[in-house]
């Protein structure tokens, strides 16, 4: 979204930033109506990039048992919002600081999948069957903001701190285990009973899935405030599921 009713900046700021402030003393000055305040309207601007290489190796399930690896190496590039910001560009008229890698970009993504069945010629172990499933992925980037209107523009949640670009902070790496061990039990010829347990986030691992990006300070040179790169937001912690299945 850009805010239209804001007039051409006239000046810069040290940092080379536009500087809305110079249009005028006051607020209303900055814009072309003032009967209307910040008005925003949503305008297709929005471009994306993607490129990737994926490579999988796969065995079918056979001989009790099964594997499928998928490896993604990928680079994505857009000019939209990341994660903790707004949906409006730094500055409405110089969209195109908003280019960057992607709130969604990961460059590197491994999948492990993992299927296997014990034989039926194993006398204590026939009808367990084993599912296991391994993420592990690169970390995603966010978009650090001053905390304050920089550049007097009227919108203090989108300016970042000096010259930062887009989403140049390196959150954290994201793996996870999951477990399934499940047991079938025949009952006579056309019934079933399979009694499982799974696992999830195995190793009970803080993955952070968002983060406080505010920097609450104009420079890069001042010290953070405190709650900058604490989590905002994290994936399931550990847990447990039993079930049942009857087939017939």
């Amino acid at each position: 979204m850009i805010n239209h009713n804001l007039k051409p900046a006239v000046a810069k700021l040290p940092n080379g930033k536009n500087d809305y402030q110079a249009v005028g003393p006051t607020a209303a000055d900055r814009l072309w109506d003032p009967r209307f305040g910040v008005t925003y309207i949503g305008q297709p601007i929005g471009f994306s990039l993607y490129h990737a290489g994926i490579l999988t190796l796969r065995k079918s399930f056979s001989q009790n048992f099964g594997l499928t690896a998928n490896y993604v190496f990928s680079k994505a590039m857009d000019n939209g919002a990341g994660n903790s910001t707004f949906i409006t560009p730094e500055d409405p008229y110089d969209t195109r600081r908003e280019w960057a890698l992607s709130a969604e970009h990961a460059k590197h993504r491994l999948t492990l999948s993992l299927m296997a069945d014990a034989p039926a010629s194993w006398p204590l172990l026939a009808g367990f069957g084993v599912r296991f499933l391994a993420i592990a992925q690169s970390p995603r980037y966010f978009n650090v903001t001053a905390g304050s209107d920089l550049n007097r523009d009227q919108n203090p949640i989108t300016d970042r701190p000096d010259v930062l670009g887009r989403n140049t902070w390196r959150g954290d790496d994201y793996v996870n285990f999951d477990l399934r061990v499940s047991r079938r039990f025949r009952i006579r010829e056309r019934y079933e009973l399979e009694a499982l347990v799974e696992f999830y986030n195995l190793l009970n691992r803080v993955n952070v899935t968002d983060l406080f990006t505010v920097w609450g300070r104009p420079t890069l040179s001042q010290p953070p405030i405190a709650t900058f790169n604490t989590p905002r937001a994290v994936a399931d912690a550990f847990k447990t599921q039993l079930g049942l299945k009857f087939t017939f």
